[in-house]
């Protein structure tokens, strides 16, 4: 069952200015996230946009949680997918959502996310 639907827009230069301040990464990004981000840079902007559909999907935005516990990462194909901790886990086991399905377009300037939360309803 689809708990909740959340997407996000952002500008990559945006996200590129704000990333030359190591206090912004430290902030917005897990250390797993900014070794990823050094490689590929275009990553921040990705990874900004999944993370607040991510907290758009739960239906609380970042209301209680941190940027920082939602964790964005790629797999061995580049498919993307979040890992919770902290409150944002909380949440998620409060909202009884079993897994997230994120999805990430790209233009020059732009990167879309969307994620779907899937969880029961019992």
């Amino acid at each position: 069952m689809i708990i909740g639907i959340g997407t996000d827009l952002i500008e990559k230069e945006r996200v590129k200015k704000a990333c030359e301040k190591d206090a912004f990464l430290s902030y917005v990004f897990t250390d797993d996230e900014r070794e990823m981000i050094m490689k590929k840079p275009d990553r921040a902007a990705s990874n900004w946009a999944v993370k607040e559909a991510v907290a758009k999907a739960m239906g609380t935005g970042f209301f209680g949680m941190k940027i920082k516990e939602i964790e964005v990462l790629r797999d061995e194909f580049g498919k993307p997918y979040v890992n919770l901790y902290g409150n944002a886990r909380t949440k998620k086991e409060e909202l009884k959502i079993e897994r997230f399905f994120v999805s990430i377009s790209d233009t020059k300037d732009y990167v879309s996310a969307v994620a779907v939360a899937e969880g029961r309803n019992d």
